[in-house]
């Protein structure tokens, strides 16, 4: 199976790139999938996921790049962190599962799906920090929203099963730190090979002190282009092989798109 991740920074076009200064439109959601496209992907995990955003021209993006992919509507999914619009009125979901604006993250599968689930991390109040540099005291306030949700997704694979979630930590060491080891065990509840997937805003370091699995990937993936710090993770949570992986420079959003050909490990491989 050929996985990936991406945070796709709600569909803007890369810095310096040809779609940087272009509206988030069909048409520039409809290239952008057409980059995933060319990876030939199995499965992608997607955050920074926007649907029915007045931001984004009120497209659904999850659908209109699994439509692009050839994923079957029902092995497609979105999940947000907030309702409502992102710029505006909004607040966290009262059921995951609904077609209400939002912005969160997605799992798109050219794979059958074969059951999708879904948790909300425990609300917290906003982190507030100084930035070390940006003028005046107000400039230098920064404040960073913690609220989060989980994705994941029984996927079947021929004769294998895999459990894949879909993860976007805050910018909060400890609290993405927290968030990882929800998610971990939430997925143990799940049957087949699990993987975890996404934008983790903590370096290789910080995660194998947390989780117990296998990093797939350890290049560096932020920001885009010219990546520098490794933050986008595919962590195996059990035995698998990796046949080939790698980190791409796209033509959209602020992060690399992170891949990897995997199998599980079959007894005496």
């Amino acid at each position: 199976m050929r996985i990936g991740t991406w945070n796709i920074q709600g569909g803007r076009g890369a810095r310096g790139g040809d779609w940087h200064e272009t509206p988030v439109s069909v048409a520039s959601l409809e290239a952008l999938a057409e980059a995933i496209a060319a990876f030939d992907l199995d499965v992608i995990a997607l955050q920074e996921v926007n649907r029915g955003q007045r931001r984004c021209g009120d497209t659904d993006q999850c659908a209109i790049i699994a439509r692009v992919l050839g994923a079957r509507e029902q092995d497609a999914n979105f999940v947000p962190f907030h309702v409502g619009q992102a710029d505006g009125l909004h607040g966290p979901p009262l059921r995951f599962f609904s077609a209400s604006p939002g912005y969160g993250l997605a799992l798109i599968s050219r794979l059958p799906v074969i059951s999708w689930h879904a948790l909300g991390f425990p609300l917290r109040l906003p982190r507030v920090k100084l930035s070390s540099s940006g003028g005046s005291f107000l400039k230098r306030l920064r404040v960073y929203d913690t609220t989060r949700s989980f994705l994941a997704a029984t996927i079947r694979d021929g004769e294998d099963t895999w459990a894949i979630g879909a993860f976007h930590a805050p910018a909060d060491e400890e609290i993405a730190t927290q968030h990882q080891i929800t998610a971990t065990h939430a997925m143990r509840t799940l049957p087949g090979t699990r993987l975890l997937a996404g934008d983790f805003n903590v370096g290789p370091e910080v995660v194998c002190k947390t989780l117990p699995g296998t990093g797939l990937v350890t290049q560096a993936t932020f920001p885009n282009p010219k990546p520098a710090h490794c933050i986008d993770h595919l962590i195996a949570d059990g035995p698998v092989d990796v046949h080939d992986s790698g980190v791409a420079e796209m033509p959209f959003s602020d992060h690399c798109l992170v891949w990897a050909d995997i199998s599980p490990r079959r007894a005496g491989s």
